[in-house]
């Protein structure tokens, strides 16, 4: 008498088969589908790096040339000042 049977029928030889057989294909889409799905991810990560260094780049800029504004009206004052004769603080004390 046996106790191991070691001759695997048909049937069991088929249904390992196709087991196999389906854990290969899912296991290949699945690596498929996760390459896809990280080109995906990188060019929307690298859309979005670009769009908020460009947002952060022009609120400075925004906030820099309404700075710029008042050096460059003292600037113009002053030209005109000296443009149309004015004295400075020198001359008036003296």
């Amino acid at each position: 008498m046996k106790l191991l049977n070691l001759e695997w029928g048909l049937g069991f030889k088929l249904n390992v088969f196709i087991f196999v057989s389906v854990g290969i294909i899912f296991y290949v889409i699945f690596l498929y589908n996760y390459d896809v799905s990280k080109k995906i991810v990188e060019k929307n990560l690298k859309t979005n790096a670009e769009n908020l260094t460009t947002a952060t780049v022009l609120r400075i800029d925004k906030v820099l040339s309404s700075v710029q504004k008042i050096p460059d009206n003292f600037a113009k004052d002053h030209r005109l000042f000296e443009l149309f004769g004015g004295r400075d603080n020198e001359d008036i004390t003296h």
